[in-house]
């Protein structure tokens, strides 16, 4: 399973994914196209210089880019310029005044339009632990750990994998300087309906979890949270049962005892009280919002800990002619402003922002749009005290389907943009929360992809023969540099 993930890596990343704007496809056999950018957005009132640094084994030569956004305004990079090969890579993005960036995923299929589109996201910040409260090896899904080393030095990493009957040692790993790596869930736990980790290193690394479901047809990458809280807001869930609609919670205990938990749903203007569970140290548990919320179309919700635990939400739509996945951690803090670089991830999408008002105080909530020529106000809302409601994004802005969204309130609330769209494979849905913080630093890891979606990278007129147009031993559908000679002990680099 290793060596083949290797050959996948090979094939199909570079994920920095974006959407929107004059992005390049690149396709393994014409029947696949990956779109790779990273986004930037700029909310400081002064231009930007941004600095995007690769971080790949693979091509030293590899140039950096750099790029002036103006004030106000959002600049899309196409990775796929500077990666015209199947790259395994991450990303540094640095700015001389303070921005926000993101990447993003996107499989797009000729015959059957955007595929998927999951937000994979970037973090300001490093750390030696790492928490990843969501994974699944079971019943078509599964699950890779991505672990960025920005430094000059090796990382040395050890996992731990915590489900609800306890913890289990997971591998450990080294990972090269200025590099990236991924591990397979699979390898120490297969066939386990439920798995969440804690990732610690000896100097501090960026960790992420992509999950991916229905033979890959849906995804979700969410990046890792380096500090357990005692509250965690999620601001969108559905439960609408004509469309088989399933928002599960999944609470991570990795404290040295057990925890109390308490959910409280805000729905229809009103609260209603969830269940009362108790979480094992070091373990994790799993609970339908269906069970307190039946066929609820539209909620919110609180989750609450006498000790600090990690809490995610995952929501799962089981169409008849297809799977949708999709999973965010939750927030622990409310904020007055909320960015969101990548603003739509599928132009054919149902785009929404959802609100919560979690204060006693009613909140005026203000959306506001930047596009690559700067900043245009957008709509608002009321929102009273303990209510959620949300605001549908247009197809375009300014004419640009690339576009981010800044929300502003004069109270703290919650932001999550959500979308969705039906394709010829079934029903895609992309979910996450806004940053609420701007840096001059933001690490962008890379994201796996699943088996399932392994492309024969064959030069030859026999299906069965695979290349090794780099003559290093590894074959290309199992090398992550098949354009340059390595080892195989390196994946091929």
């Amino acid at each position: 399973m290793r060596r083949a993930l290797a050959g996948l890596m090979a094939l199909l990343v570079i994920a920095l994914v974006g959407f929107g704007g004059d992005l390049g496809n690149w396709s393994n056999d014409g029947t696949t196209s990956y779109s790779s950018a990273i986004v930037v957005q700029n909310v400081s009132d002064t231009a930007a210089t941004v600095q995007i640094t690769y971080q790949t084994p693979c091509d030293p030569t590899t140039p950096d880019y750099e790029v002036t956004v103006p004030p106000g305004t959002t600049q899309t990079v196409n990775v796929n310029e500077a990666f015209p090969g199947p790259w395994a890579s991450s990303a540094v993005v640095s700015s001389d005044v303070p921005i926000v960036a993101t990447s993003n995923i996107v499989w797009s299929d000729p015959s059957g339009g955007t595929q998927w589109a999951a937000h994979a996201g970037a973090t300001p910040g490093l750390s030696q632990t790492w928490y990843l409260a969501e994974g699944s090896t079971y019943g078509g899904f599964q699950s890779y750990i991505a672990i960025q080393n920005p430094n000059d030095g090796p990382a040395q990493i050890d996992i731990t994998y915590m489900t609800p009957g306890g913890t289990h040692a997971g591998p450990s790993v080294t990972v090269s300087p200025i590099s990236q790596t991924e591990v397979n869930m699979a390898d120490t736990l297969p066939d386990w309906s439920s798995i969440s980790a804690v990732v610690t290193s000896d100097v501090p690394v960026v960790a992420q979890l992509s999950t991916y479901w229905n033979a890959g047809s849906s995804t979700a990458s969410t990046m890792g949270t380096t500090m357990p809280s005692d509250m965690w807001y999620f601001a969108e869930g559905s439960t609408t049962q004509s469309s088989e609609f399933e928002t599960w919670f999944l609470l991570q205990n990795p404290g040295p005892t057990a925890a109390t938990v308490d959910v409280t749903y805000i729905a229809n203007g009103s609260q209603t009280v969830g269940p009362t569970l108790d979480v094992p140290a070091m373990t994790h548990t799993v609970f339908n919002a269906a069970d307190t919320l039946p066929d609820q179309a539209h909620f919110s919700a609180i989750v609450t800990s006498d000790i600090p635990i990690v809490a995610i939400q995952s929501n799962r739509w089981k169409a008849p002619h297809g799977h949708g996945y999709a999973s965010t951690v939750g927030q622990p803090a409310t904020a007055n402003d909320w960015f969101f670089p990548s603003a739509r991830p599928n132009p054919g999408a149902s785009t929404s922002i959802a609100v919560q008002n979690v204060g006693t105080t009613s909140a005026n909530v203000n959306i506001i749009y930047s596009t690559g020529s700067g900043a245009i106000d957008g709509s608002s809302l009321a929102l009273d005290p303990f209510t959620r409601d949300s605001i549908s994004l247009p197809e375009s802005v300014d004419g640009s389907t690339s576009f981010s969204v800044t929300v502003t309130a004069d109270q703290p609330i919650l932001a999550t943009q959500g979308s969705y769209w039906e394709t010829g494979s079934g029903v895609h849905q992309s979910l996450y929360f806004g940053v609420v913080q701007s840096s001059t630093t933001w690490y962008v890891p890379i994201t796996p992809h699943p088996p399932s979606l392994i492309m024969q990278n064959s030069t030859s007129d026999d299906p069965g023969t695979v290349s090794d147009r780099d003559g290093d031993g590894v074959p290309d559908n199992e090398d992550f540099c098949p354009d340059f000679p390595g080892s195989a002990a390196t994946n091929g680099c």
